[in-house]
Parts: structure tokens; sequence; C-alpha cells
């Protein structure tokens, strides 16, 4: 597909399909997606409200020639690359796999180029693929996954799973097809072993004289997750305290899980319960690294796992949580072996940011990131900020309390977008398609060699 040594894929659900995007030497990986009682909104204040960059209309780093699209090649069998979310590469065969809608984890394969239609004005290339199902992940909607070896060296897979939490999927490269097989389905033998890891967490409710108590607290809006390179400790969020609702049966007879609404519904409420949760293997045991989250979302850890990135999408931030974990390396470097846990890493970006992911083999001492952006700010968030703070509070409680259904009315803007960080300098570069013409909705990515 390319010579560029590096490449980067985001998926557009709109149109279920998988983009690459190259981008000079680097290419890299990225998809796209498209309660009970009275909820009452907090009062937010201007000082308080996220601050949104300005588009640049002129930027179009992530449109075509750079851009090729990857197709499901039509088959006899049901279509499987629907609302693919989160591509994810396996390091050892090369092998792209998507999560999808319908919770499946999907390999694509076989890449072949495909004609353009007489009738398209598309200036993307595309290319088709074959999309094989690797494994039912169950009931719940997948939207974050990472690559891991177990204790026998074996890869494995952890999913970060919005109605079930933190999944893992061994027995992967069992009977597996290959860069180069032609059948949509995987042998029944040998299938892969999708196990519930942890659902719950313990939380701290404070002293009681010089007892500490705890309650188990189920973890609600499982959203990304990454893997710690030195430790194999599983890092990944727990977006909010507003779960997503099952949605309604389409024409097909499929339902699935209404995360966006539940998005919604957290950012006009404005009340950070986001969570970034670790997993240990080795003691089966989930800690609280950071609390008090706007609404916690995409997780990277660094090359040397010093710190883990988690996305804040209601407030454009992205936040940096030293670990500490990688005390006797060479590097010189103590910017990271400090007291000071957390720091505020980006502030503010042109649009509520999604996925994020680390380029661990980049080489580059400054360690590049890289965070994805679905969509600008919308038009309600306009007016709402527009108005007095206490008048946006009544507005947004009164928005609360609508029906799901009415909330399909506040919409994303037409916009692709990823954010380059640098997390030694802190600077920032935007690669776009400011209109979202070519590819929009981006919402998850990943980098490979």
């Amino acid at each position: 597909m390319s010579s560029s040594k590096f490449k980067l894929i985001p998926t557009a659900i709109t149109m279920a399909a998988v983009a690459v995007v190259f981008t000079g030497v680097v290419l890299k990986h990225t998809t796209s997606s498209s309660g009970s009682g009275i909820m009452l909104a907090e009062f937010t204040s201007k000082d308080e409200q996220a601050k949104f960059l300005p588009i640049n209309p002129e930027n179009e780093t992530l449109r075509s020639p750079k851009l090729t699209k990857i197709y499901e090649r039509e088959s006899s069998h049901k279509r499987l690359l629907k609302g693919p979310e989160t591509p994810i590469v396996d390091p050892d065969t090369g092998i792209l796999y998507v999560l999808t809608e319908e919770a499946n984890l999907v390999s694509l394969t076989d890449v072949q180029p495909m004609q353009k239609p007489q009738s398209s004005t598309a200036k993307a290339s595309r290319v088709s693929a074959k999309a094989t199902l690797i494994a039912d992940l169950g009931i719940g909607r997948p939207l974050g996954a990472a690559f891991a070896k177990d204790k026998d060296n074996k890869t494995i897979i952890y999913v970060a799973d919005t109605l079930a939490g933190l999944l893992r999927v061994s027995n992967l490269n069992s009977n597996n097809d290959g860069p180069d097989a032609t059948s949509t389905t995987r042998p029944t033998s040998n299938k892969p072993k999708v196990e519930l890891v942890a659902s719950s967490f313990q939380e701290t409710n404070g002293i009681n004289g010089q007892t500490t108590t705890t309650t188990s607290r189920r973890i609600l809006y499982a959203n990304d997750v990454d893997v710690g390179p030195i430790t194999g400790h599983v890092y990944f969020s727990d977006a909010s305290d507003i779960a997503p609702e099952r949605t309604p049966v389409d024409g097909e007879g499929f339902s699935s899980w209404d995360t966006m609404t539940a998005y919604k519904r957290d950012l006009l409420r404005a009340r950070p319960t986001g969570r970034l949760l670790r997993y240990k293997p080795e003691t089966n045991e989930v800690d609280v690294l950071l609390d008090g989250l706007w609404f916690a979302n995409g997780v990277a850890v660094d090359r040397n796992e010093d710190y883990v990135i988690v996305t804040e999408t209601s407030k454009l931030r992205e936040t940096q949580y030293n670990l500490n974990v990688n005390d006797n390396d060479d590097d010189d470097d103590d910017e990271y072996k400090n007291d000071d846990l957390t720091k505020i890493l980006v502030d503010s970006l042109p649009g509520f940011p999604d996925g994020l992911t680390c380029d661990r083999d980049s080489g580059e001492k400054d360690q590049v990131c890289y965070a994805a952006m679905p969509s600008p700010k919308i038009p309600l968030i306009n007016i709402l900020n527009a108005v007095p703070a206490s008048i946006s509070m009544f507005l947004r409680t009164l928005l609360l309390q609508l029906p799901a259904s009415a909330f399909g009315a506040i919409k994303p803007v037409n916009y692709g977008g990823v954010a380059k960080i640098r997390t030694r300098s802190g600077d920032v570069s935007i690669l776009q398609d400011p209109k979202g013409e070519e590819i929009g909705l981006i919402t998850g990515l990943t980098v490979f060699d």
C-alpha cells in the first residue's frame, strides 16, 4: 500500500470504511464511529468552560492524495464491518483488527486495489479487504482494545467494553487465518477465549477514625485501554457514571448500546465523574489512579511506562499521570521522576478529543502521541456558552429531562481531526479534514511499524 515506514488508519462509521492516512514519512491508523429520575446540571462558570482552538480551514492534511480508504470486500456472508471502532495491529503478524458495533472482533486481510466508480468524485484511493470474524465479544459495545502478552508470552487482547468492563481475549493465534487467508469465518476448533477480568473496583470512601472504608463500584462506561510495556499492567478508562442504554431494535433485528446519548447527557450535566483505572494481572486487582475526570476517554502509555495519558473529552484536554515505574533506566531526564503525579499535557484543542495512542517505536526523545478528534464545537455548545452561567445551568437541566430519542438532534459537526502531541515540549500540531468531506468522525487510532 505504501513504502512509508509507519501507518495510520481512521474509520468512518457513516461509510463503514477504514481509511489509511499517509502523512509523509509517518502513516498512522485511526478509527471513527459516527437514567431514571431527574438529572440536574451543575453550575459552570465562564472560566470553567472548555476553550476551543479555532479551526484552520486551509489545513487539509488528512485529505487526498494522502488518504486511502479500506472497504470490506463483498461476500455472501453478512456484512461484518458495521460501526468499526478502534483499529489495532498485531505486532507479531501485522494483521489489522477492528472492534465493531455488533461486539465483534474482526480482522482485515488480503488488501487489494479497487476501481473507482465512474460516477464517483472522491479523490481518495480505494482498496478492499477480506473481513473475518475472529471472536464474538458478547452483548456489550467494545470501544477500546490493546495487544499484550500473557505469562506464557502468548498474544492476548484486552478490550474495554461499555457494558461488561474489561475483557481479555486469548488463544488468539490458534488456527490464525494469516494475511493471505480467503475464508470469512474461523475454524470452529481452538476458537479464541473471551473472559471478563474486571467489572468493578474498590472505591475508598474516606477515613472513619483510623479505618479506611471501601465500597465496590461497578464499571459503568469502560471506554479505552492500553497496556504498560514494562509491567504488563492494564490501564483503562471508566468514562462516566452515566451508563449507555440499549438502542431500539432496527429493521434487521439488531440492537446495540447508545454510547453517544450517554456522553451528551454527561456533557450537559457538567459533572466530572470519569476515572482512570489500573488492572494488575498478577493480583487480579483493579485500583483507581485518577477520578473526577471530565468524561475519561482515550488512554495511552509511553514507551518506558513512565506515565499514562488519559483524554478528558469534555474539557478538550489530555491529562498525564506519572507512574514512576521505571526508576532504573539510564535516561538522565528526571522530568517524570517527581512527586507531582498529574499535569495537564494539552489544555485546549479545536475539537472534542477521543481515542489516544503513543508512537513507542519512533525513537524520538520527545515522545509523540496522537489524539483523535471526531467533532469540533457543536452549535448547542455555542449557545450554552454565550448565555450567563445561571441560565446555561437552567437550560442544560431542561435538556437533561428530554427522552433519549430527542438527543439524536444534537449532532456532531462534519470534521475529521487528529492532534499530534509531543509530550515533553507540549507542542501540538493538527492533521485534519476541516469539513469532514473525505474522512470524519475519527474516534480512535493506533501506530504500527
